[in-house]
């Protein structure tokens, strides 16, 4: 259950964020793209570290315990796929799988 949701424009970035606030003190921000760009690990790394960078007096102040990024990877027939992103590579054997 969100606490709270709002969107905003990253003026570093030039995209438009959501970041939502959980009842548990997480903060989950979601980043709309198309489907169709194309992003290097460096820009993957650039849009983290400012993010976070965004985010820090929002995070620190306010006892929020995390903040995760997820790309909101929309399709043309609207389809939107969402991918956590993070500053590691974590294999598919340690995701947990929901039953």
């Amino acid at each position: 259950m969100f606490r709270s949701t709002e969107t905003w424009m990253n003026s570093d970035l030039n995209m438009p964020l959501i970041t939502t606030t959980s009842i548990d003190q997480n903060m989950q921000v979601f980043v709309p793209v198309f489907a169709n760009e194309e992003f290097s690990v460096s820009e993957l790394d650039n849009m983290l570290n400012t993010i976070h960078a965004a985010l820090e007096f929002k995070v620190k102040p306010h006892g929020l315990d995390e903040v995760q990024v997820h790309l909101a990877i929309v399709e043309t027939d609207s389809t939107v796929v969402y991918y956590k992103i993070g500053n590691t590579i974590v294999s598919p054997e340690d995701v947990p799988i929901n039953s």
